[in-house]
């Protein structure tokens, strides 16, 4: 980490939002716990603090075996070992003894007693030689994260506090990170976000996107920035050039004007146009707000499972449909496509307790992911069920791979939602996998609608990790390959005559606009600030 020197340095990175800002650091360290709350207890309070401990650990160990039971049953026994493990942790008596006796002779409260002796036993496992110590050693680091959470709900937590929870009272702060990941990006204040610095990511990186969606700075691909710099270190980021400057001269700041004030540039408002619809992108319910400011013609894309990010945890049947209200009430009568939950590839969730993939990006990702855990798909599908007895609610099936896969998923919701009156749901697919584009004609025959995830489909159609700075270069929508693709799907659409939109960066591509019009797309999705922007560029173009 920096020595605070306050000496300007320059780092060259990849430009990948444009835009100029100076502003203080907060560093991310994708390395940092929860940090565990230390303080004494009183003889008269351990035995309270000892029962305590016991609830939790009663708590946790049948937590994991619900779990254990719920991966056995739709993912195979093989994978149910590793809560099993942990749960054999968790249940332990001498565990139990050890943790109450430190209570007792140390004065010391339980989250601490639990770090000494996890801590010791991943020591020990760490200093055998045998093949299963690694998976031992990372059992213990489970159990005690389990067992901590397990803890501040008993009460006494109030020292854990997140590094999420931190940026929300960061003020106008440039992000540092080694990369920027989808829980991250949740819990940002996007208010107080200045721009972004990492040392990982490509131009369609969450990073990126979601830089360009704020319209403010991003640079990535300077190695081991996040190391490098400290908290609270002045810089100034050029997101054109990719230059980074810590601890700039006055002079340099004052040079440019839009960095004086380290203030987010203010998005302009362009009204609607007559033939091209432009809808918003959003993360949380909150963002629909912005939607409207911006005369937004509706939703075309609500990633729902940030909702579950910014939580931290799964969200219920009622506080989906809570959220998903005040999102409809707010856009009134534009509409709102709600995407189901994807969450596998790069948007982990350790809430969820997902298996260790070797290749998540090609396993158990969104609609896999919700045949595997039928739970979040009921009562995601019971919410929006509830919410369509209202008015009709556009519900979009992400990364599907072929007419059965959707057909089967739309089944289950189905089931899950009988008895419900009034049910109202219009059922899209999403284009991203290109065995779905090249079954375009059947998906589209028994499909409501349909939507281009422009980003993952490029992602796999050219076979390039979209957040990997070292091939950013390959990462390009505008090929003669991507046309060939777009265009079955227009064929099929036409056909049809269902409706398909586009969202992901190519719709915020002003090269790309008149073309994906000339295919007959519906609609483009893009980021609620940059929707004036490409209404411009679209008028420049020829579009009324």
């Amino acid at each position: 980490m920096s020595d605070l020197s306050k000496n300007p340095r320059r780092f060259q990175g990849l430009p990948v939002s444009g835009g100029v800002a100076s502003g203080r650091v907060f560093l991310v360290r994708a390395d940092q716990r929860e940090p565990t709350p230390h303080y004494s207890v009183s003889e008269a309070e351990a035995p309270a603090e000892c029962d305590r401990l016991r609830r939790a650990v009663a708590g946790a160990t049948r937590e994991v075996a619900a779990i254990g039971d719920r991966v056995a049953e739709t993912l195979g026994g093989a994978h149910e070992a590793v809560f099993r493990a942990q749960g054999a942790i968790l249940d332990a008596p001498a565990f139990l003894e050890a943790m109450c006796r430190i209570i007792r002779e140390e004065r010391v409260n339980a989250e601490t007693a639990v770090e000494q002796v996890m801590d010791l036993q991943e020591r020990r496992c760490g200093e055998l030689d045998q093949a299963d110590a690694e998976d031992r050693t990372s059992g213990f680091a489970a159990a005690q994260r389990r067992l901590c959470r397990a803890l501040a709900r008993e009460g006494h937590g109030e020292g854990v506090v997140l590094i999420e929870g931190m940026l929300r009272r960061g003020e106008q702060r440039i992000i540092v990170a080694e990369r920027l990941t989808a829980d991250l990006t949740a819990s940002l204040d996007s208010g107080n976000t200045l721009g972004f610095i990492t040392a990982r990511g490509g131009r369609a990186s969450h990073s990126a996107m979601l830089a360009r969606g704020l319209g403010i700075p991003a640079i990535s691909g300077i190695k081991d920035i996040h190391t490098i710099l400290g908290h609270g270190e002045q810089v100034l980021m050029d997101g054109d050039s990719g230059e980074v400057t810590v601890w700039p001269e006055e002079s340099q700041v004052k040079a440019v004007p839009s960095a004086s004030w380290a203030r987010v540039r203010s998005p302009f408002i362009v009204p609607p146009l007559r033939s091209l619809p432009v809808m918003a992108n959003i993360n949380r319910a909150e963002d629909a707000e912005e939607v409207v400011a911006m005369q937004g013609d509706g939703v075309g894309l609500y990633r729902t499972e940030y909702e579950f990010l910014a939580a931290r945890r799964v969200l219920d049947e009622e506080e989906q449909f809570e959220r998903y209200r005040h999102v409809t009430e707010i856009m009134a009568e534009r509409p709102v496509y709600f995407r189901l939950l994807d969450f596998g590839g790069d948007k982990t969730a350790a809430f969820l307790e997902l298996p260790v993939q070797d290749n998540p990006a090609l396993g158990l990702r969104g609609a896999r992911l919700l045949e595997a855990r039928p739970e979040l798909l009921e009562a995601q599908a019971r919410a929006l069920a509830r919410l369509s007895a209202r008015r009709p609610v556009y519900v979009m099936y992400p990364v599907i791979v072929d007419c059965e896969q959707f057909l089967k998923l739309k089944n289950m919701i189905a089931q899950y939602t009988r008895g419900i009156r009034g049910v109202r749901l219009v059922h899209g697919v999403m284009f991203e996998a290109p065995s779905a584009c090249l079954d375009a004609d059947r998906l589209l025959a028994v499909a409501d609608f349909a939507s281009i995830g422009s980003n993952d489909l490029a992602q796999y159609l050219f076979a390039v990790d979209r957040g990997n700075e070292h091939v950013v270069d390959d990462f390009q929508q505008d090929r003669p390959a991507f046309w060939r693709v777009l265009q079955v799907i227009a064929d099929a659409a036409r056909a049809t005559g269902k409706p398909v939109g586009v969202c992901g960066e190519l719709g915020a591509r002003p090269e790309c606009l008149a073309r994906l019009m000339q295919c007959g797309f519906a609609h483009i999705s893009v980021g609620p600030r940059i929707i004036g922007a490409v209404r411009r560029a679209a008028a420049r173009a020829g579009i009324p």
